[in-house]
C-alpha cells in the first residue's frame, strides 16, 4: 500500500505532509508515477519501504505509456526510516528525468542494519538528477 500515489499528474504540490507507515511492508510514502512538475517540501517520512520514489509505470504498461517522472523537486524533507530516502526508477520500464533533491535529512534510527544511501539511482534511464 503506497500512502500517496501521484499518477499521470502535472503541477502537484505536496507540502507539510506527515507520513508514518512504519513498520508496514510496501508502504512507500510518496510515489511519483509518470507525472511532471511535482514539488514535495517541508514533510516528514517514517516508512516501511521507500520514503519517496520516482517511477514511470510498471512492466509492459510502463513501456507502452512511456511517460517518465519529470521535473520533480524534493526540498526540506526529513526521512526517519525507510529502505531508501529517494529511490529512482528501479524497474525496467521506469525512468526519471530532471529531478532534484535538496536540503533533506536522514534521521538516525538506532538500528544496526545498514541503511540505503539518501538517493539511489538504479536505472540507466535516469538523467538530470542533482542532490545537494
Amino acid at each position: 500500500m503506497w500512502v500517496l500515489h501521484i499518477l499521470y499528474c502535472e503541477n502537484v504540490v505536496i507540502r507539510n505532509v506527515v507520513v508514518e507507515s512504519f513498520p508496514g511492508a510496501n508502504t512507500d510514502g510518496v510515489d511519483v508515477d509518470s507525472s511532471r512538475h511535482v514539488r514535495t517540501s517541508d514533510s516528514y517520512f517514517d516508512t516501511g519501504d521507500d520514503a519517496i520514489r520516482l517511477k514511470s509505470g510498471k512492466d509492459a504498461g510502463g513501456l507502452r505509456v512511456n511517460r517518465p517522472a519529470e521535473d520533480v523537486a524534493i526540498t526540506n524533507c526529513t526521512i526517519h526510516r525507510g529502505h531508501g530516502a529517494v529511490v529512482l526508477a528501479r524497474r525496467r520500464a521506469e525512468s526519471a528525468t530532471w529531478s532534484r533533491a535538496t536540503s533533506f535529512r536522514r534521521e538516525p534510527t538506532g538500528e544496526s542494519a545498514p541503511r540505503a544511501p539518501a538517493a539511489v539511482a538504479a536505472s540507466s534511464r535516469i538523467s538530470g538528477l542533482t542532490t545537494g
